[in-house]
């Protein structure tokens, strides 16, 4: 299972949001990114369940520094660098 989540932190604590979120996901993490605009963190998450995502997520939401979080569940991969677009599907 693979979800993105859009997070949004206190600047003064975004170090110890991204150490927090390091510890909190370990290897789940696939990628993190800091970045500009209305959100600082691009997490992309990998879990085996939902509910280990779920979880996941909630204790990121949570931590001090967190101010705001959107997710969202990826149902299918539509292109990819490495493959053709399935043009069928469309």
């Amino acid at each position: 299972m693979l979800t993105y989540a859009l997070i949004g932190t206190n600047q003064q604590k975004l170090d110890h949001v991204v150490t927090s979120i390091k510890e909190i996901a370990g290897q789940n993490i696939n990628k993190l990114f800091t970045v500009y605009g209305e959100y600082d963190l691009v997490l992309k998450l990998k879990s085996k369940h939902s509910e280990e995502a779920r979880e996941t997520l909630q204790q990121i939401k949570d931590l001090n520094g967190v101010i705001s979080m959107q997710s969202g569940v990826v149902v299918h991969q539509t292109h990819s660098k490495d493959t053709k677009p399935n043009i069928e599907s469309l």
